[in-house]
């Protein structure tokens, strides 16, 4: 049995690229991903690295040495005016803190930690934005002891970078979240619809 190798030459050439996988005022999470390109097709090299970012001093730092523009404008956009320090971050909305809404109804409303109107709050996340779609959803916790429950279901809304969808992102999303996602869709519109046909006009045989 023979066996032969041979050398192929072809034109090469390596890229990593970074989405957005959920921002909000207090955190962000990035995946990147690595891709090699030979002779004009794109193939993805190894596993995808998450890296992920809490509003903080500290780690605005290291967001700024792992994240390039427009990204790293559009999330700083949405913390602008929510820095948050190590420890309130820590505590917001934890992981370990959220439980599921179903025993809130179980509470005493007779003691007297019940007796106190709570807080509700809401978070805004983007999700996924890239030059073609972006999506937000958004989502309410009430803190009771002490403990952040989620109430209620996620309302989720997504929108598209075309004329039409530039025009109900502009009506429907407040700032910094608009800022934020015209700074990835930049200027020119990536979705384009064919013109439509007025009911004036005929076609001619």
């Amino acid at each position: 049995m023979f066996a032969s190798q041979s050398s192929i030459f072809a034109l090469v050439n390596t890229y990593e690229t970074a989405a957005i996988q959920l921002l909000n005022n207090t955190s962000v999470s990035i995946r990147k991903t690595k891709y090699i390109t030979i002779d004009g097709t794109d193939h993805k090299i190894g596993e995808p690295k998450n890296l992920s970012f809490e509003n903080s001093d500290d780690s605005r730092a290291a967001l700024t040495e792992n994240m390039e523009e427009p990204l790293l404008s559009a999330i700083l956009t949405v913390w602008e005016d929510s820095v948050q320090n190590d420890l309130v971050v820590a505590q917001e909305f934890s992981k370990t803190q959220i439980v599921n809404a179903e025993g809130i109804a179980q509470l005493d409303t007779t003691s007297e930690s019940a007796s106190e109107t709570p807080a509700i709050n809401e978070v805004t996340s983007i999700t996924l934005p890239n030059d073609k779609f972006v999506a937000f959803s958004k989502n309410q916790y009430v803190t009771v002891g002490g403990i952040d429950y989620k109430i209620g279901d996620t309302f989720a809304v997504s929108y598209e970078n075309s004329e039409r969808g530039r025009e109900f992102l502009a009506e429907d999303v407040p700032e910094p979240f608009y800022s934020a996602v015209m700074m990835v869709w930049g200027d020119t519109p990536t979705i384009v619809f064919p013109p439509e046909i007025g009911s004036e006009e005929t076609i001619s045989e």
